[in-house]
C-alpha cells in the first residue's frame, strides 16, 4: 500500500482496534440546518472528544468545522449532493471535485453510491 494511503487510513480507523466511528454531518445540504449542528466547529469538538475517529461533511462545511484546536479527527468530504428543495430530492449532483477535497484536507471522498475512495498524492 502507498504511504499516502497509509497514512489517510490511520487517520480514520484506530490502529490498535481497526475499528471506525465516522459521524455523518453531510445532512445540511439536503434537509437545511438540523439542530445541533447550527454550530460545526462546536460539534466537531464534542464528536472527537467522545470518540470518534472521523466527521463526513460537504465542502462547504469544511471551514465552519475546521477548529484549529482540540483532538484532531479525520475528514472525509461527500462529492455529491441532493436536495430536499429539488423537483427530484433523490437525484444527485457532483458538488465537489476530487481535486478540490484533496486542498481541503481530505483524508477520504465518497461518491455515489456511498463508494470510499482512499486517495494518495500521486
Amino acid at each position: 500500500m502507498q504511504l499516502g494511503k497509509s497514512i489517510r487510513l490511520e487517520r480514520i480507523i484506530d490502529r490498535k482496534s481497526k475499528r471506525t466511528i465516522i459521524i455523518p454531518m453531510d445532512h445540511g445540504l439536503t434537509m437545511g440546518t438540523i439542530k445541533g449542528l447550527e454550530n460545526i466547529a462546536t460539534m466537531v469538538d464534542k464528536v472527537s472528544l467522545g470518540g470518534a475517529n472521523a466527521v463526513l461533511m460537504h465542502s462547504g462545511n469544511v471551514g465552519a468545522g475546521h477548529r484549529q484546536y482540540g483532538k484532531d479527527i479525520g475528514l472525509i468530504i461527500h462529492l455529491s449532493g441532493a436536495t430536499n428543495l429539488s423537483p427530484d430530492p433523490n437525484r444527485k449532483v457532483l458538488v465537489c471535485t476530487v481535486e478540490r477535497a484533496l486542498k481541503m484536507g481530505a483524508d477520504v471522498d465518497i461518491c455515489p453510491p456511498q463508494t470510499l475512495y482512499v486517495r494518495s498524492h500521486s
